[in-house]
């Protein structure tokens, strides 16, 4: 009766123990699975931080063309204009030129518009001018405005503070926590830089 009994308990041991395993895992599974989520982890969230940099920076690479084509049309329509006055128009849209380069340097209707005393307004208004995109920038320093936003301007001084050059630089939440200043472009954050003084579009920082 006894070993009857014994017999008995081991089985329904064993059983318990196979229900166990198969219910469960053991620490050292546990340890296992966890040390290769890790692994997966570190191989994946590098390669998805690579794409989201390189989709930003053909974002950029996109909005630097389509400036630097829109400033090459203002010129060559004020070369084909006879260079008469600082306005074209560009599919409806004045815009001001420098009257001694041709490059743009504003929207409105001013002669008094040039490369060396262009303001942040001009820099801001010029934006929707040249892209004519859906895309938007301020100059306003109002978080919930620049979140509203896809650019940042500011205006900074030229090489040797002869010209001004205007930034704008893609709204991200550091940027909104910590934002650029005048005093010149800021390396933290990726940028579209126009120089009117010579028409140049570059892109700062890229990611």
């Amino acid at each position: 009766m006894h070993n009857r009994l014994t017999l008995q308990s081991r089985l329904t041991a064993k059983r318990s123990h196979l229900l166990a395993r198969t219910l469960g895992f053991t620490l050292i599974e546990l340890v296992v699975v966890i040390a290769l989520l890790g692994v997966l982890a570190a191989i994946a969230l590098p390669r998805f931080h690579d794409s989201v940099d390189a989709s930003e920076r053909a974002r950029l690479e996109g909005f630097a063309g389509a400036m630097e084509g829109a400033v090459r049309m203002a010129r060559a329509q004020w070369f084909a204009q006879g260079q008469p006055n600082a306005v074209v128009l560009m599919d409806g849209t004045v815009v001001n030129v420098d009257p001694a380069t041709g490059y743009p340097v504003d929207d409105r209707d001013q002669i008094n518009d040039t490369a060396a005393n262009m303001g942040i307004r001009e820099c801001e208004r010029l934006f929707p001018a040249l892209l004519r995109t859906t895309a938007t920038a301020t100059r306003s320093n109002n978080a919930n405005t620049l979140r509203r936003n896809d650019f940042y301007v500011r205006r900074v001084n030229g090489a040797g503070g002869s010209a001004d050059t205007c930034v704008y630089y893609a709204i991200s939440e550091a940027l909104i926590a910590a934002r650029p200043n005048n005093a010149g472009i800021d390396p933290r954050y990726p940028a579209l830089v126009y120089t009117p003084a010579d028409g140049r579009v570059m892109i700062a920082n890229a990611p």
